[in-house]
């Protein structure tokens, strides 16, 4: 057997919209540009500027560069997410008010022909996706609007030796069944509310919302943005269908989504110019007539 792909281990991290299939169709938009506005606030406090996603309607699973330090990135990433649910909840869109759960892993991932390959891509979206989650994150309901699971061989690594942003106390152990093999992991119901950065000025919601520039998920949204228009075009007040897309960052990684402040030591980049701006993903996208644009 030949080894197909270079298997690097990277942290891989993935997230889901709460009840996103319970929402009428014409929402569903708001809820992936939203998503994706979220997710770019948690790579911003994350100091990440690059990353390889793969899309699935509801959610986005996210692979990120090889050789991070994890002890910082991880609860630079739940923070970062945790604060980016709470502004865009303030003015939550037609979809409502958005709760999400989010898996981080850390393992060899290769790409594929068709997204990514090794253990950690699977782990990784069966983790968030379990039941036992699920019911956390209802049940945390006003407390909460995020749950995060992580697996217990990182919960080893850095849960359980509590780095600046990690305290094991907030963890609780799940006993899990996954492809009938027993696992465990851990569970933390991060509370609402906003989660200034600690190491870094304040984050500017409107700047974040407003313009993408993270090296993927700006490719990621300019394709949400072309299969919405062309819904549009094809049937009026269509919705962009649901499905598996695989879209890949091919740029150098100088993202910048502040070029004027840098806030962290680590974080210093030249100026993008290849970014979605909130033109390609406003909301009035949402509030097209019937007769589509020219």
């Amino acid at each position: 057997m030949v080894l197909q792909g270079n298997f690097v281990r990277r942290l891989l991290m993935a997230v889901d919209i709460e009840k996103y299939s319970r929402r009428t169709a014409a929402t569903h938009y708001d809820a992936q540009v939203r998503l994706l506005r979220i997710v770019q606030c948690a790579c911003r406090y994350a100091r990440i500027r690059q990353v390889e996603p793969q899309e699935s309607g509801d959610g986005l699973m996210l692979v990120f560069p090889p050789g991070l330090n994890e002890a910082r990135v991880v609860p630079a990433l739940i923070r970062g997410f945790r604060h980016g649910l709470s502004e865009n909840n303030r003015d939550p869109g037609e979809f409502g008010p958005i709760r999400a759960r989010m898996a981080i892993v850390e393992g060899a991932t290769a790409r594929s022909p068709n997204g990514f390959a090794g253990p950690a891509s699977i782990l990784v979206n069966d983790l968030v996706g379990v039941p036992v989650l699920k019911r956390k994150l209802a049940d945390a309901r006003p407390d909460s609007d995020l749950a995060v699971i992580v697996p217990h061989a990182l919960y080893a690594d850095l849960v359980s030796q509590n780095y600046p942003g990690l305290t094991r106390e907030h963890f609780s152990r799940v006993a899990l069944t996954l492809r009938e093999e027993p696992v465990v992991a851990w569970v933390c119901l991060p509370p609402a509310g906003p989660a200034p950065d600690p190491y870094g000025p304040e984050i500017r919601w409107d700047g974040v919302a407003t313009v993408l520039t993270v090296s993927g998920l700006a490719t990621v949204a300019a394709e949400l943005a072309h299969r919405y228009r062309a819904a549009l075009t094809a049937g009026g007040r269509a919705v962009v269908a649901d499905g598996h897309h695989t879209r890949r960052g091919d740029h150098d990684g100088s993202d910048r989504l502040d070029p004027d402040h840098p806030s962290h030591p680590d974080d210093v980049d030249e100026p993008r110019h290849d970014v979605v701006h909130h033109d390609d993903l406003h909301q009035d996208d949402l509030h097209q007539d019937d007769h589509p644009h020219p």
